[in-house]
């Protein structure tokens, strides 16, 4: 009789247990239906349940995170680091926010992928009711108190097993941290001793060129070609430095100059039938092969350089003022045509178009 009526109260308390918690179950429903807002920012606040459950939610999708975390490491090396970075957030931000909020355990997608899994538990037959019956009636009454033991044991055994997966979920986050921490100073460690690489080389490829030009001047040139000089300009050379120039500051001459180093020289004519104001000795210039039309050209008075584009109608006849066509597009040097060429290390592609260059008449 007192093992029923114990178990008759036992049963009375599992029952009161299960209305407390059914009612507290429907007093958070409520909450959750009138106040939705603040029922998420509650969920995502930070506390040590919903930390275990982020912990539980990354063990579960760690093929994701881990996919994740290896296309971040390789958008490091190879791509933008922003991009790396952008991932990384969006992965804390997910991976905090997705179980919290949805209560899902795993990705979508991850429910797809199926691992093995090692059980313990090894299959036992089931002894019919009537042996277990049997065995129960066979047991004796002072055996009744040690049966709550295995009890005990399983609860002491669940704690210690949820124990070593937290210790398992910390190891497994302390590796990829030491990874990608290995990774990522490995690389920094390329990227600075790549950036020592290329200075030391420029500088003994300095104080071989010192050296080399006490024995040979031709091979310092070889190895750095010479700026412009004025002093050193031919006719050709001064028209394809004209052309250079023109092209930058000229809106009427855009492509003009990569035209001509497009078709290997210019067409010089000394032959001009038009008025302009300042200088003298006309040149017009036209990239070869590239027809005619209004024949641009330049004047020059000493040191100083005069650009012109005449019209290639009458002026008067869309009436525009015959003035305006004589003024120069262009007033420069040649020392100012020179220092913007060497300084744009254009000094190889004007010497190609002045090599291709020739007198037309």
């Amino acid at each position: 009789m007192s093992e029923q009526h114990q178990h008759s109260s036992n049963q009375d308390k599992l029952e009161k247990q299960l209305e407390k918690e059914n009612q507290q179950l429907k007093s958070e429903l409520e909450d959750i239906k009138q106040h939705p807002k603040n029922n998420i920012s509650s969920k995502l606040k930070p506390s040590a349940d919903n930390w275990r459950t982020v912990a539980k939610f990354m063990k579960a999708n760690l093929i994701t995170e881990i996919v994740i975390l290896i296309l971040a490491v390789l958008l490091f090396i190879f791509a933008h680091h922003e991009l790396c970075y952008y991932l990384l957030i969006i992965l804390a931000v997910t991976t905090y926010t997705y179980p919290l909020v949805s209560g899902n355990q795993r990705y979508p997608w991850e429910l797809k992928i199926k691992l093995p899994h090692k059980t313990t538990n090894q299959p036992t037959k089931q002894r019919p009711e009537a042996t277990q019956a049997a065995s129960r009636q066979s047991a004796p009454v002072e055996d009744e108190p040690a049966k709550s033991r295995p009890t005990r044991e399983t609860v002491a055994d669940r704690q210690k097993r949820n124990n070593s997966h937290h210790q398992g979920i910390i190891a497994i986050l302390v590796l990829i941290i030491v990874i990608l921490a290995t990774t990522i100073g490995f690389v920094l460690y390329q990227q600075a001793h790549q950036a020592k690489t290329p200075a030391a080389a420029s500088s003994s490829s300095t104080t071989s060129q010192v050296q080399s030009s006490a024995h040979s001047s031709s091979t310092k040139k070889a190895t750095k070609p010479a700026g412009l000089k004025p002093d050193d300009l031919d006719d050709n050379l001064k028209a394809a430095a004209v052309a250079y120039v023109a092209q930058k500051h000229v809106d009427k001459s855009k492509g003009f100059f990569s035209t001509a180093l497009q078709n290997h020289g210019l067409s010089l004519s000394s032959d001009i039938n038009a008025d302009y104001d300042n200088g003298s000795h006309p040149v017009g210039l036209m990239p070869k092969n590239s027809g005619s039309g209004a024949l641009p050209f330049y004047t020059t008075d000493g040191d100083n350089v005069y650009f012109y584009i005449p019209s290639a109608t009458p002026p008067e006849a869309v009436g525009d003022d015959p003035a305006e066509y004589t003024k120069p597009l262009l007033s420069t040097s040649w020392q100012q045509i020179c220092d913007e060429i060497n300084a744009d290390h254009a000094v190889n592609d004007v010497k190609t178009v002045a090599a291709g260059s020739e007198q037309v008449n």
